[in-house]
């Protein structure tokens, strides 16, 4: 179905209804409670992909009703704007989905954002993970998306149950502010999840695709130490396609590391410089040191600096170094 903002589903019930798509462009708003009662009467419906791209208005939906659908297994919602698409997912239950992916899109952009559209209320942001997972969170993964003609944030959340939570902010935003515009919200999705009590038994932490080059990189640092302080110990460390210095440079001292068993680096910007070797090595060597050491550090580089691996030896379990390989 699509709509240019036209309430139109009150006139349909499909009750043997089994995969459901819904989008709505343009139009001055588009009434969230028509949506809740349409899909409430589509008991047998398996699959939900709904796009919003007007104003979502929850007038006359109280705050305590749920939608439950029983038998959805995949539910897409993408909304524009934040404030109500951010709150929508929590009056939508879904017992038995297996993958959910809740992605906010702005066409301005990032400075014209309102602060609620970058990420939802952590309040809500608990009510969600709690409302759309059944067992605890075993993954984290934050990733930066820089197109040009957007740029998209999103953290996938993924439990043990391989229960799969996606939330994505999309903003248009021309080449000139986005890495800028990457770092500030990096740094605010750290600030988002840091304080969420389904992190307590996240065991793999995953970080893509982050531009710094010019960018001041100390408020970087100090945010990623923070969720680092928030989590425990870790299977897996992965910083993939991302410039290394806010990890390991500048500002090593703000960047406390839990446990880590495996810490895997790949650096296809040539970032691997003598500084940055030289604050890994000195991680290392603290991890040992403080009894937690690393069980192996894996690094792919396109010039992986030749003794690495004889300065990481004394203080990591197994060193291996290769050339960087972006199908890898």
């Amino acid at each position: 179905m699509h709509s240019e903002g036209l309430s139109f589903l009150d006139r349909f019930v499909f009750p043997n209804l089994t995969s459901f798509e819904l989008s709505v462009t343009s139009g001055e708003w588009f009434r969230g409670s028509q949506l809740l009662d349409f899909l409430e009467a589509s008991s047998m419906l398996q699959v939900v992909d709904v796009k919003i791209l007007t104003t979502l208005s929850l007038e006359g939906v109280p705050q305590e009703r749920v939608a439950v659908l029983h038998n959805v297994e995949s539910l897409c919602l993408t909304t524009s704007g934040g404030g109500s698409g951010h709150k929508i997912p929590i009056h939508i239950s879904c017992p038995s989905v297996k993958n959910t992916s809740l992605t906010c899109v702005s066409e301005g952009g990032f400075h014209s954002v309102s602060p609620l559209a970058i990420f939802p209320a952590s309040n809500s942001l608990n009510t969600i993970i709690r409302q759309y997972t059944r067992s605890s969170m075993e993954e984290v993964r934050l990733e930066v998306i820089t197109d040009p003609d957007f740029i998209a944030f999103s953290i996938t959340f993924r439990s043990a149950d391989t229960t799969v939570l996606k939330f994505r902010l999309q903003v248009t935003e021309g080449d000139d502010a986005s890495m800028s515009l990457s770092c500030d919200v990096f740094s605010k999705a750290c600030r988002a999840i840091r304080d969420l009590p389904q992190l307590a038994n996240v065991k793999h932490l995953h970080v893509y695709g982050l531009e710094v080059v010019w960018v001041p990189t100390m408020h970087i640092a100090h945010d990623f130490g923070g969720l680092l302080k928030s989590l425990g110990p870790l299977e897996e460390l992965t910083i993939f396609n991302c410039d290394l210095r806010p990890f390991f440079s500048h500002y090593p001292e703000i960047v406390e590391y839990p446990s880590i068993r495996v810490l895997m680096l790949s650096d296809p910007r040539k970032t691997l410089n003598e500084d940055v070797v030289k604050r890994l090595v000195r991680l290392a060597k603290t991890q040992h040191e403080i009894g937690v050491p690393f069980e192996g550090v894996k690094v792919h580089s396109y010039i992986p600096p030749a003794d690495l691996e004889e300065k990481l030896g004394p203080w990591v379990g197994v060193v291996n170094c290769a050339l960087y390989d972006k199908y890898r």
